[in-house]
């Protein structure tokens, strides 16, 4: 069931919940993109053979704490705490926009790599 606001309260704008509801939503779209990201890489090293036994240990690690973050957030607002959900994919989000921010900028403005 839907829950709908009463109409003087639709009437009065966004809230600071749906603010924090929607700064929560794309950080989490960025932090599951950003593990599946991730996730798409640890299957190519599985095909080239890059990801080894010696190595496993820090893929699994990295990918736990990817796919943790999102998991946790999402938990976090399903109990009625979306400020601390927002705030646990903040980090994740700032390195991952930071790191394809990097990538355009790379792409865009080809250097001399001699």
């Amino acid at each position: 069931m839907i829950a709908r606001r009463p109409l003087r309260d639709a009437l009065r704008g966004p809230t600071r919940y749906d603010a924090v509801m929607l700064l929560f939503a794309i950080l989490f779209a960025i932090n599951v993109a950003s593990a599946m990201v991730a996730l798409m890489f640890f299957m190519l090293g599985l095909h080239d053979g890059s990801v080894t036994s010696a190595n496993i240990l820090l893929w699994a690690a990295m990918l736990s704490a990817l796919y943790s973050a999102p998991g946790a957030a999402w938990l976090l607002r399903l109990r009625g705490r979306p400020r601390a959900g927002t705030l646990l994919l903040i980090p994740v989000a700032a390195v991952a926009t930071l790191a394809a921010a990097a990538m355009v900028v790379l792409m865009l403005n080809p250097g001399s790599w001699r």
